[in-house]
């Protein structure tokens, strides 16, 4: 026991000190986290924590016996904790949370005249919560690609209701809660940014656009910084690309449309595509952090 450092604990009726029982992957986290997430914000009754205990453990995603509860019940407490204590520019995030769950989902249909297309109808639906806010949560870790989904629902918002509304991106629940705040934008804007974003979607995907969210916003964050000139904003978007964790090289729609040498075969275009797409979240960002 000594040497090996094992647990002999019959049946596993404590966990061994200062070591975790299982560790599990990203996605058995996500899962597991997820789980206990919708639990937490519904208020669920006892019976159903123990009814997930039991599934988690069916599923491997939990140690047995004694070991497993005291793992569950921690694991419990952590997710409760860190949502409790977590801070946003609106409030606690569980009670936006909860507050979400009872809000009334709000429809949107706005008609655009997209060049070379013509007139298009954009649809899209959210809950709204109070004082005109949506809300999107993810409890993985931060992407840009989740912050621009909530960017687009915040200017398909504005312009369909020609009035200002507010909204959070909140990603994070392991080590770090994100919380992103966008300001009102004005509906002529938003308008004028959704048209060209249909544009680019509907007229400018074949060939691939090389763009890829992650590398493309390291690329937009670099260019912005003092000082910084082009040819370093293209090496910290190809670090990004090539990143020892999650890189966008190793998803199989970016390989297959930008493999081998990822989006960065002609650099212009590649510059031009982040700053075109991206470029306007960015500028909406910077000028809240200056407000």
């Amino acid at each position: 026991q000594y040497i090996l450092g094992a647990d002999v604990t019959p049946k596993g009726d404590a966990l061994p000190a200062d070591t975790e029982p299982l560790e599990l992957d990203s996605l058995g986290t996500w899962q597991v986290n997820q789980r206990m997430l919708e639990l937490l914000v519904h208020q669920a009754p006892k019976e159903k924590l123990e009814y997930l205990h039991k599934e988690l453990v069916a599923n491997g995603l939990c140690p047995l016996e004694k070991a497993g509860e005291i793992w569950f019940q921690k694991r419990a407490e952590e997710v409760e904790n860190t949502l409790s204590n977590a801070d946003t520019p609106h409030g606690k995030l569980l009670d936006l949370l909860r507050a979400q769950k009872q809000a009334k989902t709000q429809s949107w249909t706005l008609p655009l005249d997209v060049p070379d297309v013509g007139p298009v109808l954009l649809t899209g639906a959210a809950p709204v919560l109070p004082n005109r806010l949506l809300l999107d949560y993810f409890s993985s870790s931060h992407k840009i690609r989740r912050l621009f989904k909530t960017w687009l629902t915040h200017l398909l918002a504005s312009a369909a209701d020609k009035q200002a509304c507010h909204s959070l991106n909140v990603q994070g629940l392991n080590k770090e809660v994100k919380p992103t705040s966008l300001r009102p934008v004005s509906p002529e804007m938003a308008q004028e940014l959704l048209t060209e974003y249909l544009h680019i979607y509907l007229c400018e995907h074949s060939p691939p656009l090389p763009f890829a969210p992650e590398s493309s916003w390291a690329f937009v964050n670099k260019i912005n910084s003092p000082d910084a000139s082009e040819t370093d904003a293209l090496n910290v978007a190809q670090g990004t690309w090539n990143a020892f964790h999650f890189p966008e090289s190793g998803e199989a729609h970016f390989a297959a449309a930008f493999a081998p040498e990822g989006p960065f075969k002609v650099s212009r275009a590649f510059a031009d595509a982040a700053e075109r797409i991206l470029g306007p979240l960015w500028n909406h960002l910077s000028a809240e952090e200056k407000s």
